[in-house]
């Protein structure tokens, strides 16, 4: 029996090459031309689908349910309206999506266990936007942003995940977001990196991060580190332990004038530090479940017009 496609829909102006199988699925795919759409949608295991679109309005998706899944969607320079979405179910799966076109938007959806995922966007034109939602365990997010103005986030939500953001230009945003409750994992495996781990380095000015961690059970040493290169740029970071986690840690590095840093915590055991070169403002919050806190704060700043506030419960 000859096997099919669920679903291969493609608007090619100039060159179309391509294979597909079923139960296990392979699809390469090479556009180039004006006007290019893909679809496709494939269920069962060991599948595989590549893109590489060059030209204009390149549209692309990838659906995939199954285990041990890659998909990879390439949209090279000369493409304009870029939009790339891959939306994996299942285990073991992989995800790529590299644009270096005008005015692209890229989204990922996973879920499942053992998820990779990695989003580079890079041109010298702005206002972009790239996401990744990830549901399951040891889940690993990277953005990577070059331009003005755009958005980069991540939502994962299990355990044992990592996010990374990395954004160059001016007023750019990062958000990232990891929820791990207490239905996933209990003491973590790793004591040295703990279940949650989180990083954004913006080098620019005007440019904004966001990391928030939420656990609801006792998980220690989760990480959350912030690094930017600019003026006028603002950090927030939350790490919230309703569970009386403990030892977590926050680093928040800030160069030059006009930064302004803020740190919570909540639990006991928790480090925040803040490192500010110029005329910034730091602000810490750590507030303890029980009666002992044990919690460590400390800000360094250099510089004239600078603003601390430490607060501990």
């Amino acid at each position: 029996m000859k096997a099919s496609p669920k679903i291969l829909s493609a608007s090619i102006a100039l060159l179309l090459s391509g294979s597909v199988w079923a139960a296990n699925n392979s699809t390469v795919i090479n556009q180039t031309g004006s006007g290019n759409t893909l679809s496709v949608d494939q269920n069962g295991e060991n599948n595989q689908a590549t893109f590489n679109q060059e030209g204009d309005n390149g549209q692309a998706s990838i659906t995939q349910s199954g285990y041990n899944n890659t998909a990879q969607i390439d949209q090279a320079a000369g493409t304009f309206n870029g939009y790339a979405s891959i939306e994996q179910n299942g285990n073991d799966n992989w995800a790529t999506i590299t644009q270096t076109v005008d005015d692209r938007v890229a989204n990922v959806n996973q879920e499942g266990s053992n998820l990779v995922t990695d989003v580079v966007q890079d041109s010298i034109d702005d206002y972009y936007w790239g996401s990744i939602n990830q549901v399951g365990d040891d889940h690993f997010a990277n953005v990577v942003f070059a331009g003005l103005a755009n958005i980069g986030s991540i939502n994962q939500n299990g355990g044992f995940l990592s996010a990374n953001v990395y954004q160059n230009g001016d007023y750019n945003e990062a958000n990232i977001s990891q929820t791990n409750a207490s239905h996933t994992h209990g003491y973590s495996a790793d004591a040295a990196t703990g279940d949650l781990w989180a990083s954004i380095a913006q080098i620019g000015s005007s440019n904004y991060a966001s990391i928030n961690q939420y656990s609801d059970y006792f998980e220690p040493y989760d990480s959350a580190t912030v690094n930017q290169n600019g003026d006028n740029n603002s950090a927030y970071v939350s790490q919230n332990n309703t569970g009386e986690g403990n030892a977590n840690d926050i680093t928040i590095n800030q160069n030059n004038s006009g930064n302004s840093a803020n740190a919570t915590q909540f639990g006991t055991l928790n480090t925040a530090l803040i490192n500010e070169a110029g005329g910034n403002t730091a602000n810490v919050y750590q507030g303890a479940y029980g009666a002992t806190s044990g919690n460590f704060a400390e800000v360094n700043i250099t510089g004239s017009g600078s603003s601390t506030t430490i607060y501990q419960q």
